[in-house]
C-alpha cells in the first residue's frame, strides 16, 4: 500500500482527492496539511512514499516545501500540483508537475514509482 500525504489550502480539494485516492484500494491518505509548514512536519513524522503538493499556499508554498522534503527526506517521491497552467510557473521546479484536473490514481502511482534519493 503507498502511504501518501495530501497538502492543499482548500480543505474540499483536499477531500476529494483524498475520497479518489482511497477508493482505489491500494492508496492510504496518511494525513493531510493545508500550507509548506505542515508538510514538513507531517513528511517528518509519517515518512510517506509520496507528497502532493499544491504549488501555490499561503505562508511556505509548495515549491519551497518540495525543496525541503527533497534535501531532508530524499526517498520520499512528490507530485507538484496547480490549477494554474505549466507555463505560469518557474522552470526550475523541484519535482513533477501535474494539472489538478489530471490527479488521477495513476498518476499518483507513477509519481510515486519514479526513482528517487
Amino acid at each position: 500500500m503507498l502511504r501518501v500525504i495530501v497538502v492543499d489550502d482548500h480543505p474540499l480539494f483536499r477531500q476529494a482527492l483524498r475520497n479518489t485516492l482511497v477508493a482505489d484500494g491500494d492508496l492510504d491518505v496518511v494525513a493531510e496539511g493545508a500550507d509548506g509548514s505542515a508538510a514538513l512536519n507531517l513528511v517528518a513524522r509519517w515518512r510517506p512514499d509520496l507528497v502532493v503538493l499544491d504549488v501555490r499556499m499561503p505562508g511556505l508554498d509548495g515549491i519551497t516545501a518540495a525543496r525541503l522534503i527533497t534535501a531532508r527526506h530524499p526517498d520520499v517521491s512528490i507530485l507538484l500540483c496547480s490549477n494554474d497552467a505549466r507555463a505560469d510557473l518557474p522552470a526550475d521546479l523541484p519535482a513533477p508537475f501535474l494539472p489538478k484536473a489530471q490527479l488521477t490514481t495513476e498518476a499518483v502511482r507513477a509519481a510515486a514509482a519514479r526513482p528517487r534519493g
